[in-house]
């Protein structure tokens, strides 16, 4: 299709699932399928068409964090979706600001406004047309509702919230949702995106690479979820008592006179993981900070965590994975003394269990300092807590074996820190639980 105002023409094609949103009018709408099939775009080109379509109509784009929403929809709807109206001043980008969010404003006056549920203030002062959600299944009930709340604008003839996800397990919220016809769900497929495929079903060169490479080579519940499309959850999870919902929290500020505790895996090809928890006066951990990164030098994240941690209190306790070499140029880099881990694996992940069942570990929203994009691409996990769903016993009848040694590298780094404390009751002065 060509969507054309007086000075610009975008031409955007879509095919199948794509094609059916332009002609859903339901209130709730979701675009659900594999990795790479184009859902985001399409959503991304319908909230363009509506806003050029409805002179003064206000449409919202939306994510759980904004940081995540910038380095990733944001980037799309810039460079392929209103390029050439942003190339002309058809439309023009204002940068948000502490109060205010971030804006696209068109000639005709309609405006996409771009924000994260992470600062919800600035977004939920106001009424829209449409809502257009990246990857909703990071969203719980409560968000997409209170959501649904704005959309009285009364710019257009109809009041809509769309989404993309890839499937997560069957009984997330989303999934329920459209099961029950609350939420209409368009299923997309991966030759349905013209990047990959041709219109005479055809690979591309791009395709061959990517779904015939990176993705045909996942395995487990990722090969499910991001090559089958299939809404699964892994079998044999390790931490079952783990909720979203409930052990990831918004950030807020750390009280300086919380304990400070680091916990290190080591890795280059694999992903180095730094964690820097913060524990309140009950005992709770709390992960505050995260780097989770490929292909840099123990030095360069030694500078990454330094520009990262000015100001803060030093760590009472800095426990790192057995690796000789890069513990010594850690600690000389950082003029700081580290505790080897317990390597005892099944107890540590017998200490996690129980405080994620006690709750009394939590992540933050925005722990991660910085993406690897090379895990995106690669659809890897890309924080510990895009671990969790995925880390499941080596023998699910037999819990003894251990879990896989994959994908894991955030787990290991949250087991050593709990088992070192939790084993230890007596370190630092700590009182016996």
């Amino acid at each position: 299709m060509s969507i054309i105002d007086t000075e610009t023409v975008h031409h955007y094609s879509p095919r199948g699932a794509q094609r059916q949103l332009f002609n859903d009018f339901s209130p709730e709408v979701l675009m659900t399928g594999p990795a790479g099939t184009g859902k985001t775009r399409a959503c991304l080109e319908y909230t363009h068409a509506k806003a050029l379509r409805y002179p003064g109509s206000h449409h919202l784009l939306v994510r759980k964090v904004f940081e995540d929403l910038k380095a990733s929809a944001l980037v799309l709807l810039r460079d392929e979706v209103i390029s050439e109206a942003l190339a002309n001043g058809t439309i023009t980008e204002t940068s948000g600001s502490r109060f205010k969010p971030a804006m696209f404003g068109y000639r005709n006056g309609s405006m996409i406004i771009a924000g994260g549920m992470d600062r919800a203030s600035k977004v939920m002062s106001a009424y829209y047309d449409s809502i257009c959600v990246n990857e909703a299944t990071e969203l719980d009930e409560i968000d997409w509702d209170t959501l649904t709340t704005r959309l009285r604008h009364y710019k257009m003839p109809w009041q809509q919230i769309i989404a993309d996800c890839n499937p997560a397990e069957a009984a997330h919220w989303l999934k329920l949702r459209a099961d029950q016809g609350r939420t209409i769900m368009h299923n997309t497929q991966h030759r349905e995106n013209p990047v990959y495929f041709h219109a005479d079903g055809t690979p591309t060169a791009a395709g061959r690479s990517y779904v015939y490479g990176v993705l045909h080579n996942l395995t487990g519940v990722l090969r499910l979820r991001l090559l089958d499309g299939i809404w699964a959850a892994a079998e044999g999870v390790i931490y079952t008592e783990f909720d979203p919902a409930i052990h990831i929290v918004d950030t807020f500020p750390i009280p300086e006179n919380w304990a400070r505790y680091w916990a290190i895996d080591w890795g280059f090809n694999h992903p180095f993981c730094w964690q820097n928890w913060a524990e309140d006066r009950d005992g709770n951990l709390w992960l505050a900070q995260e780097i989770y990164m490929t292909g840099r030098t123990v030095e360069q994240h030694c500078r990454t965590i330094k520009r990262f941690t000015a100001g803060q209190p030093r760590p009472q306790l800095i426990v790192v994975d057995h690796a000789k070499q890069e513990r010594v140029i850690f600690e000389r880099e950082m003029r700081m003394r580290t505790t080897l881990a317990k390597k005892d694996v099944l107890v540590g992940i017998h200490e996690v269990q129980q405080r994620l069942k006690a709750r009394r570990m939590f992540f933050l929203r925005g722990a991660l300092v910085e993406r690897d994009f090379a895990l995106r691409d690669l659809k890897l996990p890309g924080a510990t807590v895009e671990e969790i769903p995925g880390y499941i016993w080596l023998d699910q009848d037999h819990e003894k074996e251990g879990p896989v040694k994959k994908n894991d590298h955030g787990c290991d780094a949250k087991r050593y820190l709990t088992a070192e404390l939790d084993l230890r009751p007596r370190l630092l002065g700590r009182r016996t639980r």
